[in-house]
């Protein structure tokens, strides 16, 4: 095996740059970098290149922007001529004559401890569910949805305080320990023995939806809590606030603490003068809401308002 290995790599969000960094820094050559699309962001609808495509090009490394996986894309990555295709989060499945391109070896960088959390969307189902650890897994990649050999793991404590955000950058960092230790062998000759997967132990992380983030209240303080920090650095974990007078406010949940305690109060029960929602086995209070469209705010600051024209609410 030649020391100095021709490496395409092919990601998308900021949680890829980490691992392109990892293989830039080995010396490797990398033919080149495939990443989605542009597309538009935000309310102006601004066309914009992932952050994947602006760090290699600034790098001044060869980009990639294939639609779809179709046979012009197969026929220009083969140009390339690759040893290893190495992705992370790239956001489209790899067809067999992809897979089939490299030298050596296809692997892919999946933000959990395989096969737990296959799928889009690992580590918010991880803080949804309250796992309390999670890691990054390198895998041999087939057509089947994050389903192939491992290669590599690294575990990580989940901190109770980390929303996706802290948590997408840590795995982040754990996926270039990976990629640093994956070239390392390969170097080496030695390429790490593949382990099956337990197809039995496998559960899926899909694509978020709205009633993803809805808030239950029958679930545990913790559930809930792992909930809110799942979505706290996007829209943000909802709930519905309904008035004696049948007035319905939505608010989405930023930030908020938890007490386990018995509580007499009916589950989904807002206490307006404690300014807590009752739940499962305890209490969750807000420390940061926002109504749709509208700024984010103290709960008690909003709780003010409410103050004003209403005596009551439940959920």
């Amino acid at each position: 095996m030649d020391k100095k290995l021709r490496i395409l790599f092919m990601g998308t969000p900021s949680f890829a740059i980490p691992s392109l960094q990892a293989i830039v820094a080995s010396g490797h050559h990398v033919v080149g970098v495939v990443t989605r699309t542009p597309a538009k962001v935000g309310r102006r609808s601004i066309i914009t290149k992932s952050p994947v495509h602006q760090w290699a090009q600034q790098h001044n490394l060869p980009c990639f922007t294939p639609r779809h996986m179709d046979e012009e894309a197969v026929h220009s990555l083969r140009a390339t001529q690759p040893d290893v295709i190495v992705t992370a989060a790239y956001g489209l499945l790899l067809p067999a004559d992809i897979l089939a391109l490299p030298r050596f070896a296809a692997v892919n960088l999946h933000a959990s401890l395989l096969p737990r959390w296959r799928g889009a969307s690992p580590v918010e189902h991880a803080l949804m569910h309250d796992d309390a650890t999670t890691g990054v897994t390198l895998m041999a990649m087939t057509e089947k949805l994050d389903g192939g050999d491992i290669l590599l793991q690294k575990e990580l404590p989940i901190d109770r305080q980390w929303d996706t955000q802290h948590l997408t950058h840590h795995l982040a960092l754990l996926a270039k320990q990976l990629t640093h230790d994956y070239l390392a062998l390969l170097t080496r000759r030695q390429p790490p023995v593949p382990t099956p997967q337990d197809d039995t132990r496998a559960c899926y992380a899909p694509r978020l939806t709205v009633e993803d983030r809805h808030i239950a209240f029958a679930h545990s303080v913790a559930r809930i809590l792992g909930r809110i920090r799942a979505f706290a650095s996007s829209q943000g974990a909802w709930c519905d606030i309904i008035s004696d007078n049948n007035h319905t406010t939505r608010i989405h949940v930023l930030k908020a603490i938890g007490e386990q305690c018995d509580s007499s109060e009916a589950i989904g029960h807002l206490n307006i003068s404690g300014q807590y929602f009752v739940c499962q086995d305890g209490i969750i209070k807000p420390l940061r809401v926002k109504k749709a469209g509208g700024r984010s705010m103290d709960f008690a600051q909003f709780m003010r308002g409410w103050r004003h024209t209403h005596s009551h609410a439940t959920l």
